[in-house]
Order: C-alpha cells, then sequence, then structure tokens
C-alpha cells in the first residue's frame, strides 16, 4: 500500500556482520528486522479507523470496518532477490474482513487511498512515518549489540 521503508544499514555494520557465519548473520537481521516490523504494525493499528459506536456487525459491508484493526500483521515477505530479507505489515484478507469475494472493492486500499465516496485516510503511511526515525535508530543500535553478543559467544 504506502512507500516500503528500506532499513539501509551502514557500512561499519556489514564489515563486522560479514565476519559472522551466515546462518548467525540471516539470524541477528531477521530477529531485528521483525521486531522493527511489528513496531511499524502498532503504529499503524494504532492509525487505523475504526468504529467508535459499534456497527451492526449483520449489516453486509460494514463488519470490515469492525475488524480492520484486529486483523493487521507482520508477515514474512518472501523476496525474489537471492539473500535478501524482508517483512511487511499485511493489511487483512477480504476472508478476514468478511468481504464477499464477489465485491469489487477491497476497502483498506479505499480508506488508504480514498475512492469516489471516501476522502483518502493513510492510515498506514502516517503510522509508518510516526516511527521511522525511532525504528531506524533502534534497528541499528540492536544490530550492533546482537553483533556484538554473537562475537562474545
Amino acid at each position: 500500500m504506502p512507500d516500503f521503508f528500506k532499513a539501509e544499514i551502514p557500512h561499519e555494520l556489514i564489515r563486522k556482520l560479514i565476519f559472522l557465519p551466515k546462518k548467525i548473520r540471516n539470524k541477528v537481521i531477521r530477529t531485528e528486522l521483525r521486531k522493527a516490523a511489528k513496531t511499524v504494525a502498532t503504529s499503524v493499528v494504532s492509525e487505523a479507523p475504526y468504529d467508535k459506536e459499534g456497527f451492526d456487525s449483520h449489516q453486509p459491508g460494514l463488519l470490515w470496518f469492525t475488524h480492520l484493526r484486529n486483523h493487521i500483521k507482520v508477515k514474512s515477505n518472501p523476496s525474489k532477490k537471492r539473500g535478501e530479507i524482508a517483512f511487511r505489515v499485511a493489511t487483512p484478507t477480504r476472508d478476514e474482513l468478511g468481504i464477499p469475494s464477489d465485491a469489487k472493492h477491497y476497502y483498506p486500499a479505499a480508506i488508504e487511498y480514498g475512492s469516489l465516496a471516501w476522502q483518502p485516510n493513510p492510515f498506514m503511511r502516517r503510522g509508518l512515518e510516526k516511527v521511522r526515525p525511532m525504528v531506524e535508530s533502534r534497528l541499528k543500535r540492536n544490530i550492533l549489540a546482537a553483533i556484538e553478543r554473537e562475537a562474545r559467544k
């Protein structure tokens, strides 16, 4: 949906990562990236719209609105590039939201980008931008700490 958040690893960390065995290097990076993605997901959930009054869950087409926040998850993102490790913050599927399979629209995208009926409400972008600086600095700090921890073993 919104822009990808690519964390650039500084050259000094890459130089330190090279000296670790590949299995341990991937474990360190995967663990820290998942933690960072969970932080972003928590922020996205806090920005996601929800119904304060309580929609009638039996009214077709409105059940999805009450479930959007509950089903935002971190998923592993299979990469086509060899050696790339990626995670993504994913919105729920149509089934999870209770959207009929023959419906024309995917409601989370309509909320994020807007439609003829709704103004854009970029909750995913806001959630990402709110924590981006903190996640970048924490990711670098935690990877460095994990490298030092693994090097001491």
